[in-house]
């Protein structure tokens, strides 16, 4: 219900009064989101930068760490103004591959290969791209724009109090930092596994671990497919119970754990 989105997703418009936000369609949504993404994320990494000068030495995994709670405050800080929860979206999907070619930047500096000599490091870019591109493509063809709220946004919304500040407090950790610390978790095995590894030595382990993540994003996208075209069908207020759905109800989050499941197998040497 799209009135019932619109109350729950503004909730701070009595304090920001930024209604027109919910007016914009779905193309101005998506441009508004890529210039704010294109401005934050050279900030936040120049703002990283001069605090690793500040404080060195530091390990790169909390450069990585201190570059992503960063990056999440800020996007925290433009959902409250704009009022909606949404953008924050596009930063699980698009942050690791960009935090993966920065990386592959540092392992060039410390050992000056050239990524195509190393076939399994070859892989992991081509396999991570896939699971971001997948993961994207399939958010914005759902997406319906600054409208839209996350049901479980709603579902925590409906038992807070109506206290704007409260509220965002809450959500600031329940939804921005807590998902945004499972992530890094996961996503740090991979990151560390191409600053550090052999980029010549290919294991068992390499070679399980990348068709693992491999079988996870095509199985993934089997699944979107299939949710997609029963969305669309006659049958959609129906129950999905065919294809993949019919031995999972949770498809994508089998994916998810095998994709990095997989990624976790990569990594040993």
């Amino acid at each position: 219900n799209i009135n019932r989105s619109r109350n729950i997703c503004f909730i701070s418009s009595s304090i920001f009064e930024r209604k027109m936000f919910q007016e914009f369609n779905k193309p101005q949504a998506l441009l508004i989101s890529f210039f704010l993404y294109v401005a934050l994320i050279p900030f936040t990494y120049l703002m990283t930068m001069r605090f690793i000068e500040l404080n060195l030495p530091i390990e790169y995994c909390y450069v990585i760490l201190f570059f992503d709670w960063l990056l999440t405050s800020l996007i925290f800080i433009i959902s409250v103004i704009i009022g909606n929860c949404s953008l924050i979206d596009f930063y699980w999907t698009i942050i690791p591959i960009l935090e993966l070619y920065y990386s592959l930047n540092q392992k060039f500096q410390m050992q000056r290969f050239n990524v195509f000599s190393s076939p399994k490091l070859l892989l992991t870019v081509v396999i991570v791209n896939m699971w971001g591109m997948r993961l994207t493509y399939n958010y914005i063809r759902s997406w319906i724009g600054f409208k839209f709220v996350d049901f479980r946004i709603g579902e925590l919304l409906e038992k807070l109090p109506k206290i704007p500040v409260l509220v965002w407090f809450i959500l600031y950790f329940e939804y921005f930092i807590f998902p945004g610390l499972f992530l890094y978790f996961a996503k740090i095995t991979v990151l560390s596994f191409v600053i550090y590894c052999d980029p010549y030595k290919f294991t068992i382990f390499n070679g399980v671990g990348l068709f693992m993540m491999i079988s996870a994003v095509i199985y993934q996208t089997i699944a979107d497919k299939q949710l997609f075209c029963h969305r669309l069908s006659e049958n959609h207020k129906k129950i999905l119970d065919s294809g993949l759905w019919f031995y999972s109800r949770h498809p994508n989050y089998f994916g998810e754990m095998l994709f990095w499941w997989g990624a976790f197998l990569l990594s040993f040497e």
